[in-house]
Order: C-alpha cells, then sequence, then structure tokens
C-alpha cells in the first residue's frame, strides 16, 4: 500500500484493519478462486488499480505515520497509569 500498488489480501485479520475493501485495496476470501478472480478483475482492467493504490498510499500515511503509533502509544500508557493509580 505504501507503494500505491493494489493489494489484495485475505478477509481476516490484520488486512481488515488496514484495508477499506474497494476502496484502498481488496479483501477476498482465503481460497485461490477469490484471489485468481480479483487478480483477473485487475487484469482486465476492470477496476482503478491506479486510484485504489493511491488510496492505499493514503490510508498508511494517516494511520501508520510514526507520530501515529508515538500517540497511540502514549495514550495506552496514559490509561495504564491511570488504572494503576
Amino acid at each position: 500500500m505504501y507503494m500505491k500498488t493494489c493489494v489484495i489480501a485475505v478477509n481476516s485479520g490484520g488486512p481488515k484493519e488496514s484495508i477499506v475493501d474497494g476502496v484502498s485495496g481488496f479483501l477476498v476470501d482465503a481460497e485461490v478462486d477469490a484471489f485468481a478472480n480479483k487478480m483477473a478483475q485487475l487484469v482486465r482492467g476492470e477496476v482503478d488499480a491506479v486510484r485504489i493504490g493511491e488510496d492505499g498510499r493514503k490510508r498508511v500515511e494517516s494511520m501508520f505515520t510514526f507520530n501515529k503509533f508515538a500517540h497511540q502509544l502514549e495514550m495506552l500508557v496514559q490509561s495504564v497509569v491511570r488504572v494503576g493509580s
């Protein structure tokens, strides 16, 4: 996603948190046919892979920057300190 590449991922776990299906990439069932069908759509030009790649990059930049990580870590530490007080 960071490289503006249209991604296809399994519709479970981490990818569900980072990919918006059809917007910043594609989520498919963990089956060979599901991956193959989505890849075929990309090859045939049935989806705008460039736009999806660009939207994926924007999502990475908004969600996974060092500053975002640092802020989330700070919030976690503060919540632990509050509970322990």
